[in-house]
């Protein structure tokens, strides 16, 4: 934000906005640093590799992870990326719980479920690699720009191949957009060269993305990701038993309670999601069927029960409770 503001307006520019903005979309004490070493803050990347030195100034660079550990890390990353656009906020998490429930449901081994999971957690990270003009058009890309698109899930493995003991993540996360007729991408890869754990986080991707909107088109009830996913079996890009595993564990997820924490109503559940993808008071109360005022009035209840004051807070909030997630997951 910094940056962006320094590009704009100078760096006096992006002082007043970060001390504008202190104690509440920013930390303070995080102000009151860039405040006092802006030139630095503000300084281009050093010289040499980046990577390099970063790890050299971790101060926990030789602690190893447990498991627990390494999955908040990997959600953390994976909600990180899901932050770019707000019609993808909580994909990644919901990607990788359908993902990992598939896997239990074909009976793969724990420690299988568990990579299944954490590719799911992290198979996106590529798309901070492309711009959000792409991701962000109402129309058709052109080809120049899907090649870009296919680009993300290659950058998803540079990026997780920097880490060592990342290597079968890395390289699952990166698959999930291959197709079993060799009709995916990056690579193309078919047959034998995709395992059941490839197959089952493609059909996660697919039915998850199906059931949040995106936009160029309105999310898909979960009959509708339920019949795209079969046509995708029929073309032979999906693989059917992967298909079904996925379709199974949605339909479980679709009979659990929907989450309603801070003492939020079902319909301020409804109108948090719908901040939280973006939507206007006048889009909230046209989706809801509500009047304008009426919707304002429920955004304004709902930031004080969840004690936050803006979109950014209440996005936020709504992705760490599990709000954000659609219908179908």
């Amino acid at each position: 934000m910094a940056e962006i503001h320094q590009r704009a307006y100078g760096i006096e520019g992006a002082v007043a906005m970060a001390r504008t903005r202190r104690g509440g979309q920013f930390d303070p004490h995080i102000v009151d640093a860039f405040v006092e070493h802006t030139d630095e803050f503000l300084a281009g990347p050093p010289a040499g590799d980046v990577w390099v030195a970063a790890l050299r100034e971790a101060p926990d660079r030789h602690q190893r992870l447990d498991d627990q550990s390494l999955d908040a890390l990997l959600a953390a990353l994976g909600d990180f990326v899901d932050l770019k656009c707000p019609f993808t906020l909580g994909h990644s998490q919901a990607v990788a719980r359908l993902a990992a429930d598939a896997a239990s449901v074909v009976d793969l081994p724990p420690d299988a479920v568990a990579f299944t999971r954490r590719a799911g957690y992290v198979h996106d990270l590529g798309r901070i690699g492309v711009s959000n003009q792409v991701w962000s058009q109402p129309r058709p890309l052109t080809a120049g720009e899907f090649e870009r698109v296919r680009l993300h899930p290659y950058l998803t493995v540079r990026i997780l191949s920097q880490v060592r003991g990342l290597e079968r993540v890395a390289q699952l996360a990166g698959n999930h957009h291959e197709h079993v007729d060799g009709s995916g991408y990056p690579r193309g890869l078919s047959g034998a060269a995709l395992g059941l754990p490839d197959r089952l986080l493609a059909a996660a991707v697919n039915y998850q993305s199906a059931c949040e909107p995106r936009p160029y088109r309105p999310a898909l009830a979960p009959e509708a990701a339920e019949r795209r996913l079969r046509e995708g079996v029929r073309a032979g890009g999906l693989d059917p038993v992967a298909v079904d595993a996925v379709l199974h564990a949605a339909g479980r997820r679709r009979e659990r309670p929907n989450p309603r924490p801070g003492g939020l109503t079902a319909r301020e559940v409804e109108v948090l999601r719908l901040v939280a993808r973006g939507a206007s008071n006048k889009e909230i109360a046209a989706s809801l069927v509500i009047s304008e005022k009426t919707a304002r009035n429920h955004v304004e209840r709902a930031y004080a029960k969840i004690g936050v004051s803006n979109r950014i807070g209440a996005s936020l909030y709504a992705m760490q409770h599990g709000l954000v997630a659609s219908a179908g997951s």
